[in-house]
């Protein structure tokens, strides 16, 4: 129950943050380099599973 907290007191703080620095807002462009990165990373986590995956059925049947 603690970490619920923690986590919505974290959010709060941020939305918080952006909301008295309107001038530090992300960008399109910004969002779009993250949203970029950030799919990258998770593919790059999906080929290593599905590399692994066909690895270890190749080398042990």
């Amino acid at each position: 129950m603690g970490r619920w907290r923690i986590a919505t007191g974290w959010g709060h703080l941020v939305k918080k943050q952006t909301m008295n620095h309107p001038q530090k807002r992300r960008t399109p462009e910004q969002v779009r380099a993250g949203n970029l990165r950030l799919g990258l990373i998770l593919f790059a986590i999906a080929a290593v599973f599905f590399l692994g995956f066909v690895l270890r059925q190749w080398l042990w049947h």
